[in-house]
């Protein structure tokens, strides 16, 4: 009876300790994947990330704002989505030049408004924006 037991015991110390090294090796690669995550971000920081920065710091005021409309702009009048490329039951559309998009005057001005930023001012961004990413060739 006793051999009974201690083959259970053995059996349930063999068990967790099995258990126990999963979970272990589990922690260690998410910690592994942390630490690789920091070295990159120190290593290899986001250029994006310098150029807004020093955009808000030059116009006074919030990086994240900055970022904002930088994203906003480049969304609306740079990119071709392929939403407009595709009609409605996924066939390439014959005239992809139609206009569905807002002006870029009228995306200014609700930049403007959304961001309390004078409009020269949200323009003066966008354009040292686009000549700093032209300058780098990334543009």
């Amino acid at each position: 009876m006793n051999r009974k037991y201690y083959f259970c015991l053995i059996s349930l110390v063999l068990i967790g300790s099995i258990f126990l090294s999963a979970c272990d090796t589990e922690k260690r690669k998410a910690d592994e994947k942390e630490l690789l995550e920091k070295l990159t971000n120190f290593l290899d920081p986001d250029p994006d990330e310098e150029k807004v920065t020093l955009l808000a710091i030059k116009y006074k005021t919030d990086p994240q704002i900055v970022s904002n409309i930088v994203d906003s702009y480049l969304t609306s009048h740079e990119f071709v989505s392929l939403k407009e490329i595709f009609d409605k039951d996924n066939k390439l559309e014959k005239d992809t030049n139609k206009s569905t998009k807002p002006t870029i005057i009228e995306t200014i001005h609700n930049l403007s408004v959304k961001h309390q930023i004078a409009e020269d001012v949200l323009v003066s961004i966008i354009i040292d924006y686009q000549i700093w990413t032209a300058a780098e060739g990334d543009y």
